[in-house]
């Protein structure tokens, strides 16, 4: 009997000893966590924080770097898509980063190194020299970029947001240096730029196979981008060509969707197709969709900026110069079909012959009577399952 207790009286100070061994245990190993430090690092991926509530918490996320590039028409709604992504604080945004090399078509082998020196952030390079002179001779260009603002001291803007009024206060700024675009472009783990001068995407296949490129084909009813391009009267048009360039629209989406549908490896998985009408109509689901497909974090931030800009209509113009400048702060299903109230018959039909092969194979649905162009209930487009986007 004496033995059973002193043996029980054993049992109970070895279990106390191991429960307070395992406590000890748990309580340093948390002690000694310790968060690693935001940037790059020499497995190539980046620490960031993860901010879906847009508060400070301490939870850390490793991410890949994923480069991506918009590839539109002009007049295609890129300006508004891009904006998507310019709000994003994780990703280096750059508009039309290939204008410095000219108006007309660009040549594919220079194209090439100019952006692969770009997602590479070498701003250093003696081929960028001339897109850091032209970036800070035309004020438009850095200010569509959130990234090279922040590369303007705060003493200057005064937190005044880009635009025609404030123009003055942004051409006050310092100018950018290959360091510091190279030191900021280096500081985000997504790089995208969108350019609209690209008609041939074939030869991205270095990139997509090298530095992990994601392209994002951003497409529009040509009806709707005729009516965009007669609106702004670009003297890059001439005013006796009454379709402003369609042919050539038309031809050059063709090319780059049947590339797509000839089931082009390099391109699964790579590419994705995205319509202006569906980001208008749906901007919350179709911009998650595009998110999801880059693999970059949807944030609160971005969906709250789409709240404001998409799908609140304001009702005053409390900041003209945003209004002037961007245009973006409207009603985005009111832009999708604004055409169809502000162009005539003749000119649409017109359209819908030079461009028939483009519209089928994108789902865009043709009007054939003045009642069906001002009927807002007859559809002009399939849905997106109708034509398996």
């Amino acid at each position: 009997m004496m033995r059973l207790k002193l043996f029980r009286k054993s049992l109970r100070k070895i279990l106390l000893i191991l429960f307070v061994t395992v406590l000890y245990i748990f309580f340093l190993d948390q002690w000694n966590t310790v968060p690693k430090s935001i940037g790059n690092n020499s497995s190539g991926y980046y620490q960031l924080d993860t901010d879906s509530t847009q508060k400070s918490i301490t939870h850390k996320q490793t991410v890949k770097p994923v480069n991506v590039i918009l590839i539109a028409s002009w007049r295609s709604g890129s300006s508004f898509t891009g904006q998507l992504f310019n709000m994003h604080d994780d990703i280096f945004y750059l508009f039309e980063p290939l204008r410095f090399l000219g108006q007309e078509k660009v040549k594919q082998a220079e194209t090439t190194k100019v952006l692969e020196t770009m997602y590479k952030c070498d701003f250093t390079n003696s081929l960028l020299n001339t897109w850091i002179e032209e970036t800070n001779n035309d004020i438009l260009h850095r200010v569509s970029s959130n990234a090279l603002i922040k590369l303007c001291p705060t003493e200057i803007t005064q937190g005044a947001k880009p635009g025609p009024c404030n123009r003055r206060k942004f051409k006050q700024c310092p100018d950018l240096t290959p360091e510091n675009v190279t030191q900021t472009c280096q500081s985000h783990p997504y790089k995208f730029f969108k350019v609209i001068k690209l008609t041939d995407i074939t030869f991205l296949e270095k990139l997509v196979r090298k530095y992990n490129l994601k392209i994002i084909h951003l497409v529009r009813d040509p009806r709707g981008i005729h009516f965009s391009r007669k609106n702004t009267f670009d003297e890059r048009y001439v005013m006796s060509n009454k379709l402003f360039g369609m042919h050539w629209t038309c031809r050059h989406v063709n090319e780059i969707v049947k590339l797509w549908d000839s089931e082009t490896k390099w391109l699964l998985g790579n590419y994705k197709r995205v319509r202006f009408e569906d980001l208008s109509l749906q901007p919350m689901e179709a911009a998650r969709e595009v998110y999801d497909f880059l693999q970059i974090p949807f944030t609160q931030k971005i969906q709250q900026w789409i709240v404001e800009n998409t799908i609140r209509k304001n009702q005053t113009q409390s900041n003209p110069c945003e209004h002037k400048n961007h245009k973006l702060n409207k009603k985005s299903s009111d832009v999708a079909h604004a055409w169809r109230m502000n162009s005539n018959l003749s000119t649409v039909l017109e359209i819908q012959k030079t461009c028939a092969e483009t519209m089928q194979s994108l789902g865009y649905v043709n009007v054939y009577t003045e009642h069906q162009l001002q009927d807002v209930h007859f559809p002009v487009m399939k849905s997106r399952e109708e034509i398996g986007v």
